[in-house]
């Protein structure tokens, strides 16, 4: 099924990703707005529509074996996604002292093909350190495939990977806009 780009809008839109106020983002910039993605896990027919959007990316993307989510992203979408395909799941996390200590957490061999997959890229300073991480592990990352760029950076950021994006920041608030969806 295609998915257009009214679809990804309207799935976001009513399953209430979108949140307004201030808030502090990963890269510590502060923001009126803030995509919380993870949102729309709770709604079945806007995750499935999510779900399509993402899958609709990688037919632009080199060959994987792997998806990884970064600690930030939404790990539901990405599982759902792993599953579909029949691949491993890995995730990068944030380092930590306690419990299992370890960078990447799933089944994976150094020379697997790693397809990152995001949420919402601001800086892409959180995609960037997943990438190295896994490429210190011996990964081969190509493509990032994010579903929405707020356009503070992340492509700059991530040059030498190729980037594909479902959306962006501006064009969603001037969709909301003009269909008076948005304040």
């Amino acid at each position: 099924m295609a998915v257009e780009f009214i679809d990804v809008a309207l799935a976001l839109y009513e399953s209430h990703v979108l949140k307004k106020g201030e808030f502090v983002l990963v890269s510590g910039k502060e923001a009126s707005t803030y995509w919380d993605v993870a949102s729309a896990e709770h709604y079945p027919k806007h995750r499935d529509t999510i779900i399509a959007a993402y899958e609709q990316m990688f037919d632009e993307c080199e060959p994987f074996d792997t998806l990884v989510d970064v600690f930030s992203a939404p790990s539901k979408f990405t599982a759902i996604l792993a599953y579909k395909r029949n691949l491993s799941i890995n995730t990068v996390r944030e380092p930590k002292d306690h419990g299992y200590i370890t960078a990447i957490v799933g089944d994976y061999k150094p020379g697997d093909r790693a397809l990152v997959i995001e949420g919402v890229l601001n800086t892409g300073g959180s995609a960037l350190s997943a990438v190295k991480t896994l490429e210190n592990h011996g990964l081969v990352v190509q493509d990032i495939v994010g579903l929405i760029d707020i356009e503070q950076g992340a492509r700059e950021t991530l040059t030498g990977y190729n980037l594909h994006i479902v959306t962006t920041h501006q064009r969603l608030m001037d969709f909301y806009q003009k269909t008076q969806r948005g304040s």
